[in-house]
């Protein structure tokens, strides 16, 4: 099996994570900019019992914005690994957020 390796830790403050490109999330001409006028807002939206662990849509409401996910214990650092593939790219990444030895996991 190809190496695990951790490439740093999530830092979380609103007991919240999210997956995005961030290009749709900074400057004045981004999707989410004009979705999300401002942090309540996306906050309003996102930790609802209903919109947690979701995907996040573009302004004209079609999927891919990105996915939003509640962390196990709240705020705190998560450690984030991935996996490269031959050319050193990412396969997939993982973050650990109950405290698990990766190893566990990966078995």
């Amino acid at each position: 099996m190809k190496t695990i390796k951790q490439i740093g830790v999530a830092g979380v403050d609103s007991g919240l994570l999210m997956i995005g490109d961030p290009c749709y999330f900074i400057g004045p001409e981004s999707g989410a900019q004009k979705r999300f006028k401002n942090w309540g807002g996306f906050l309003s939206e996102h930790t609802k019992p209903s919109q947690v662990n979701t995907q996040m849509k573009y302004a004209l409401g079609h999927d891919g914005l990105g996915v939003t996910f509640n962390t196990t214990h709240g705020d705190g650092a998560y450690p984030v690994y991935v996996q490269e593939n031959e050319h050193g790219r990412p396969r997939f990444a993982i973050v650990v957020m109950d405290g698990s030895d990766i190893e566990e996991i990966i078995k």
